[in-house]
């Protein structure tokens, strides 16, 4: 049997029921933020780097309006630029592709090189700079964001694993 599956560029908000699920999860993400922004050690970071990442993610999926987007960016780059190396592809991946400026975008890169090869693929790093261009290009137009991410995942030849 073949089953087809289309893919949608907004998160499918079919009504209030959905909108609530995705508040809801949003809410989840932040208190595990908050509980975890407290205790300052590399395990609660990686935490943070996760929650971060899902929040933003969340926020640029569903075209919310939100000035937290900014404040997470940078508590999201704060945390890349303090990490050893990078353990998880995922957060790394949503964070830094947001990455607009030089200065964010030099720490992806530096955290990119603190990384072992064995855990980072390049095809990780192919992406979030063809993300940068993608933005670089727009200027001062938003593209949308889940067409985006469709359109650069699907020109990899290997799919990233995002472990």
């Amino acid at each position: 049997m073949v089953r087809h599956f289309s893919l949608s560029t907004t998160l499918p908000v079919d009504g209030n029921q959905s909108l609530e699920v995705v508040k809801d999860l949003e809410t989840r993400v932040k208190n595990i933020y908050s509980l975890h922004r407290k205790i300052g050690n590399s395990e609660n970071d990686r935490v943070r780097f996760l929650s971060l990442a899902t929040l933003i993610y969340l926020r640029r999926a569903t075209g919310t309006p939100s000035d937290d987007l900014h404040i997470y960016m940078s508590e999201g780059i704060e945390i890349i630029e303090n990490m050893d190396q990078c353990d998880n592809l995922l957060p790394l991946f949503l964070i830094g592709s947001e990455a607009r400026n030089d200065s964010d975008r030099l720490a992806v890169l530096d955290l990119v090189a603190r990384t072992p090869k064995s855990v980072l693929c390049d095809g990780t790093m192919g992406m979030i700079q063809c993300l940068w261009t993608q933005h670089d290009l727009a200027e001062d137009s938003s593209p949308d964001y889940l067409r985006m991410l469709i359109a650069v995942i699907s020109q990899c030849t290997i799919m990233t694993v995002f472990l």
